[in-house]
């Protein structure tokens, strides 16, 4: 039995239920035919196979089973408005994959979706066709751990290094997720940035003078792992040192403990670093940042409740509102990919409603032209029964016609006679002698 080595670039011509697929196939095209993608949940057996490898090798395969059904990519995985990532490559990175959404099948075989390129804004997507060897699931979620060193990792790439975006290197192979793993030495990866953590230490350096035996918390800043709805690449992370988070300002009000014991920030865990507020006076800081994890709450309960019937406006507003809680330093991955999700849900939506309402259209159009044909076709048939009774008295008309053709004939006849009569005597009376 061939194993997968001897099977790649081989060329396969297979028998199976005394049905020959016409045309020889390549291995990796083979799980495209519709007969075995059919039968892909159970063992599928061929009969009668032969394998012609590159050199010319003939080898007989006597069973070929789940090692071809493993490989096939199921289709429910990209159904219309499920999150993937589609293999793109973009100048000065190499190859990449971006988040995407589905749209359709299209009818060629291939999948259209939609992603957003490195050079477009916000609300710019791309729609492309690819095929399915293009398309992979979105990686499953992970658990928050440390980074070993010399671990390949995926960075998300959005003009730039953000922090909280790195995860696991994880390759789609043979319909699940490997992982790629070297070392298993622990490290934080990536800080804030060294200047805004000398200018925050230096201001809270100023605080302890003014204020005595103050408490900071701090807490130890490592960057979560989620899939992203915006366009990411694989890139290689520097070494970098282990740091920590300075928050601008010090917990002293009691809602802090209130949000730790909140279910919602035990699901969701938050580690926000709240840096823009060191442009707000001291004294506000503290309120800004407690205001801010209330609009977070409050965020996520507006998304939990989006009704179908909701506008795209209204659902934009509140990815907008994301996107400014994330410069404190949210983590808002999950929510905004779900806001992405349902956004192109939407657009099918408003997509199936523009044909509902074209189909209305035509049917009212169509509607109205039937009745008028029926119009006419009354019309028609009235005018065919008129004709008819003409032609019935014209018909009738004529045999009247006919008899007095007949008869005026059979006048005819005797005046003709008669006409020889007064002839013949007119000569009898003229033709005798005079003596």
């Amino acid at each position: 039995m061939l194993n997968e080595d001897g099977l790649r670039d081989g060329v396969l011509q297979v028998f199976a239920n005394k049905q020959d697929l016409p045309n020889p196939i390549n291995a990796a095209e083979i799980t495209d035919k519709l007969g075995l993608h059919s039968l892909r949940q159970r063992h599928w057996y061929i009969q009668s196979t032969c394998a012609i490898s590159g050199g010319g090798n003939y080898k007989g395969l006597d069973r070929l089973s789940n090692n071809i059904t493993n490989k096939v990519i199921s289709r429910k995985q990209f159904s219309a408005g499920a999150t993937v990532e589609v293999r793109t490559k973009v100048e000065s990175f190499g190859i990449i994959w971006a988040p995407a959404i589905t749209i359709k099948e299209n009818e060629d075989g291939t999948l259209l979706v939609k992603y957003k390129s490195l050079s477009g804004g916000e609300d710019e997507w791309t729609k492309t066709s690819v095929p399915y060897s293009e398309v992979r699931p979105s990686p499953p979620p992970f658990d928050l751990r440390a980074f070993s060193l010399m671990e390949n990792v995926d960075a998300l790439l959005e003009c730039g290094w953000c922090p909280s975006v790195l995860r696991p290197s994880m390759e789609w192979k043979d319909g699940a997720w490997q992982t790629q793993e070297e070392k298993s030495s622990c490290y934080f990866c990536r800080d804030l940035g060294s200047k805004m953590v000398n200018d925050v230490m230096n201001e809270e350096s100023n605080n302890r003078k003014s204020v005595s035996k103050r408490k900071r918390e701090q807490q130890p800043r490592k960057f979560i792992s989620t899939p992203d709805s915006l366009p990411n690449s694989v890139v290689e992370t520097p070494h970098v040192k282990e740091t920590t988070m300075v928050l601008p300002f010090v917990k002293k009000s009691p809602c802090w403990k209130v949000f730790e014991s909140m279910e919602i920030f035990k699901a969701v865990p938050q580690r926000p670093h709240f840096s823009p507020l060191l442009e707000c006076e001291e004294e506000f800081r503290e309120g800004e940042a407690i205001g801010a994890m209330v609009n977070f709450t409050g965020l996520l309960e507006k998304v939990r409740d989006i009704q179908v019937h909701d506008s795209v406006s209204a659902i934009n507003r509140i990815r907008d509102c994301f996107l400014k809680l994330e410069k404190h330093g949210f983590d808002v991955t999950a929510p905004r990919s779900r806001i992405h999700k349902i956004l192109c849900i939407k657009e099918c939506q408003t997509w199936a409603l523009k044909e509902v309402q074209y189909a209305e259209r035509m049917i009212t159009e169509k509607g109205s032209k039937r009745r008028k044909l029926q119009d006419d076709i009354e019309l028609v048939s009235k005018k065919i029964v008129e004709l008819r009774r003409q032609e019935a008295l014209l018909k009738e008309e004529k045999v009247t016609n006919e008899k007095e053709i007949a008869r005026m004939k059979s006048h005819a006849v005797v005046l003709d006679r008669k006409v020889q009569s007064v002839e013949q005597d007119f000569m009898a009376t003229v033709s005798p002698p005079w003596y």
